[in-house]
């Protein structure tokens, strides 16, 4: 007995095959070419800014700590691979967040991605802990505002901008009045 399929089930079909096969092709980014930017501006792009700056802190001591390892000859083998692993883990990781800053791509769950490093690294060097989450806190990894950072500049090098600003206004103003 012949059964035909209903036109709806048969257009779901043919949708579900094509959604599948264009999931599948899907091609990874090349990052040999820049792409069109996704306009990261504000706080995300500062927060990615402070990780690659904490990236490259971490891949630096993380190799300089491996190294020390190797030229002491006192370790086993399975911890030297690990921090081995550690630092280039990290620089690899250093790389992608400055290749996101560089080309204005925005890059999920990085802050994620650090703190399972910080963790790795702690694990390795416990005495280093303090060091770690000295980079770990909020108050290191929030983003600063345009006006604190004004702010602290005029107190760090002692300007007055009220008293810079008045001296503006009154330029203006006088020019202002000789153009009349």
């Amino acid at each position: 007995m012949k059964t035909r399929m209903n036109p709806i089930l048969q257009t779901t079909l043919v949708l579900a095959l094509g959604a599948l096969l264009v999931g599948c092709s899907a091609a990874s980014p090349d990052r040999t070419k820049r792409r069109p930017h996704t306009a990261m501006r504000g706080p995300a792009h500062k927060r990615l800014i402070l990780t690659m700056n904490e990236s490259h802190h971490l891949s630096q001591r993380a190799n300089q700590h491996a190294d020390a390892l190797e030229a002491s000859g006192q370790i086993d083998a399975m911890t030297m691979l690990d921090a081995r692993e550690l630092a280039e883990d990290a620089a690899q990781f250093a790389d992608d967040v400055e290749w996101s800053v560089a080309n204005n791509q925005r890059m999920l769950w990085h802050r994620e991605s650090m703190d399972q490093l910080w963790d790795r690294f702690i694990a390795l060097y416990p005495e280093e802990k303090s060091w770690a989450n000295a980079y770990r806190t909020e108050d290191m990894r929030k983003a600063p505002f345009k006006v604190q950072l004004k702010k602290a500049y005029n107190e760090q090098w002692d300007l007055d901008f009220e008293k810079v600003r008045d001296q503006v206004m009154e330029r203006q103003k006088k020019a202002m009045l000789e153009s009349l």
